[in-house]
């Protein structure tokens, strides 16, 4: 908020979006807890530290802080999560194993009293935890030749978000009861699966296509009325394309 408040736009027609970020000032507990959106969802806001990090949990009725390892203990487990996971075709690792269960008991369960069976979480992280996805974590350790299908991953139990602070969450909360008022008949629109190929050369970086993305977008703009989306893919999702878009407010 800082950076954004502090930051001079020159281009017009987005500069209204930033008029709500000056001076901006944090957002208290009890008044976050009052604009959640809904009892059956569970705020996880992380901070790290030197010698300690801290963990609050807060619903729309209640919160608590909890004192979790400082950074260097965090940052060695993420570590050995992520080189886990970079051959996927193999069976449950003992790295995995290990890591995955000894960060859930440290990140996710001391929020278990305040999770039920419908709960949804929203992660806010911190540091070094932006590099771990919470999906993947587990508190039962996987028996040995077990496959990552008989894992009862964190994603496998509630749905999981992400946010970048509280005072954002609220803000994006609001512009999207906004945007979803019947008068303002908002557009989607989406670029996906650009060609690489042709803006690569032989000493830059190689591109992987984004294939997917096309079934992503495709299947979000069926959440918008029919007529209302407007979708580039392959070689018309360009720069050019995006910017004879450039009047966004009304996307």
């Amino acid at each position: 908020l800082d950076l954004l408040s502090g930051s001079k736009s020159d281009i017009n027609n987005v500069q209204t979006e930033f008029e709500g970020f000056n001076n901006p000032s944090p957002i208290t507990i009890d008044e976050f807890k009052a604009l959640l959106p809904g009892k059956k969802v569970v705020i996880l806001e992380y901070s790290v530290g030197d010698s300690s990090s801290s963990l609050w949990v807060i619903t729309k009725s209640s919160h608590r802080l909890f004192r979790l390892p400082p950074r260097d203990k965090l940052q060695e487990q993420i570590e050995t999560i992520r080189f886990s996971l970079t051959d996927p075709s193999q069976n449950i690792s003992d790295y995995l194993s290990e890591a995955g269960s000894l960060l859930y008991n440290e990140l996710i369960m001391p929020a278990e009293p305040f999770l039920s069976k419908k709960s949804t979480l929203v992660v806010i992280t911190d540091g070094v935890l932006n590099y771990l996805p919470f999906e993947i974590l587990f508190d039962k350790k996987p028996s040995k030749g077990d496959s990552f299908a008989d894992i009862q991953f964190l994603v496998r139990k509630y749905p999981i978000s992400y946010a970048q602070s509280a005072n954002v969450l609220v803000r994006i909360e609001a512009r999207r009861k906004v945007r979803e008022s019947p008068e303002k008949n908002y557009k989607f629109i989406a670029f996906a699966d650009p060609v690489y190929e042709n803006l690569q050369d032989k000493s830059g970086p190689r591109f992987q296509r984004l294939e997917y993305s096309t079934r992503e977008v495709e299947d979000i703009s069926l959440l918008f009325p029919e007529g209302t989306a407007d979708i580039y893919l392959r070689d018309k999702a360009t720069e050019e394309n995006f910017k004879q878009n450039i009047d966004l407010n009304k996307f």
